[in-house]
């Protein structure tokens, strides 16, 4: 819209001047600005003649005329037209910036702005198109716009955002492992640790939590644990305990046998020995020690025998029993001598119903009560000088085991 501005005392002035004429002469009977007709009094165009001197434009009026400008112009000496400053009087009406020109002036509006109704200068909210061309959010202002980024990201070129590597400064503060993603980050510990505070990492005691897994003892370490096994075990698999059969190899170091138990193992001896040093086997002498030989013993290797002295035999493989000689071949004494059985021994003495004189068997009876006969009926027999009968008896072929019976 355009304002123009006229010289408005000018045009006052000049609307009401009349230009007269000095060479009327007194006998011109009508007003100034008319001159004399056949009709009367006509009016003087003064304008007709070189644009009444006006500069732009020549207005005649009845008896006289005045200058006038174009629109944009102001008069000046009432002749003379000079462009208006409209920019001079309010700032032409403009509520920035107004630019004055050759009869006319515009308003105009500062970076940002956008001109409303000619005059009115209004924001551009530049993020209303395509975000400003922002990467995350546009932050309208009076006369501007920024860019801004969300947390995590940087700006860069004033609308690109671009993701902060923040475990590039100082590890992201982890105390071991940080890892980056878009817009964050996140600390990370190595296995047998766990984040606390989100940053820093503290030991797992894996033993706490089911002894670790381990079937005997669970040892913490830092960043791990270790399984251990009681004495006699072996760690398979890195958390089973197996039992070492130590018999398998070299017999445990035991001379006889080796029992495996759990966890351990134990020597044992033969029959008719005794455990030393938990190793070795010693032939226990039973002769020496408890036996239940009733006569004599002879320790054996890994045993012992029964013997009995002359005379006896062994019954039941410990006890003596006295031989009765007499029985067998009355016991070797000849007729009609008899044969007389002691514990361990025998002998011949005088036959029946004779007795012991001295050196010889005299009879006591009549020979008619004898119950056997002899040639020429004698009634002296010289007497057998006694002698030890005796019987070797040889031992069995078993032998008794100690501490087990026999064997």
């Amino acid at each position: 819209m355009r304002i123009r501005y006229l010289g408005f005392f000018a045009l006052l002035f000049f609307s009401s001047m009349k230009l007269s004429t000095q060479e009327l002469s007194t006998k011109n009977p009508c007003c100034a600005g008319f001159v004399g007709s056949v009709d009367g009094c006509r009016d003087v165009d003064e304008c007709a003649e070189n644009n009444g001197g006006c500069g732009a434009v020549c207005n005649n009026t009845a008896g006289g005329y005045f200058c006038s400008c174009q629109e944009g112009y102001e008069l000046r000496n009432r002749t003379h037209c000079r462009d208006t400053d409209e920019c001079y009087y309010d700032n032409g009406n403009c509520n920035q910036k107004c630019n004055n020109s050759m009869g006319t002036y515009n308003c105009y509006c500062d970076h940002g702005y956008q001109l409303i109704n000619e005059t009115y200068c209004d924001d551009v909210n530049e993020c209303l198109d395509g975000n400003g061309g922002c990467g995350h959010y546009c932050n309208n202002v009076p006369g501007t716009y920024s860019c801004t980024c969300i947390n995590g990201y940087s700006l860069q070129n004033e609308t690109a955002c671009i993701d902060i590597n923040e475990c590039d400064l100082r590890n992201g503060g982890c105390e071991e492992m940080c890892f980056n993603t878009p817009g964050s980050f996140y600390c990370a510990c190595h296995q047998g640790f766990k984040l606390t505070d989100k940053r820093l990492c503290l030991d797992i005691n894996e033993c706490d939590h089911m002894n670790g897994g381990c079937n005997h003892h669970c040892n913490n370490t830092i960043g791990g644990h270790k399984c251990e096994c009681f004495h006699g075990y072996s760690l398979q698999n890195r958390t089973q305990c197996i039992d070492n059969n130590e018999c398998a190899e070299m017999n445990g170091g035991c001379e006889h046998m080796c029992h495996n138990i759990p966890g351990s193992y134990n020597c044992k001896c033969n029959q008719g020995y005794r455990l030393i040093d938990n190793i070795y086997c010693r032939d226990i002498n039973e002769c020496t020690e408890v036996h239940d030989c009733g006569g004599g013993c002879r320790n054996t290797v890994g045993g012992y025998v029964c013997t009995c002295q002359q005379g006896f035999q062994l019954m039941n493989w410990t006890h003596c029993e006295d031989i009765n000689e007499c029985r067998c071949n009355n016991g070797g004494c000849p007729f009609p001598y008899r044969c007389v059985n002691k514990p361990g021994h025998h002998y011949c003495d005088c036959p029946f119903g004779f007795g012991v004189r001295g050196n010889m068997c005299h009879l006591l009876i009549p020979q008619k009560q004898l119950n056997f006969t002899l040639p020429n009926n004698p009634k002296v027999l010289p007497r057998m000088k006694p002698q030890l009968h005796t019987t070797t008896v040889i031992p069995p072929k078993k032998s008794i085991r100690s501490e087990a019976g026999w064997s």
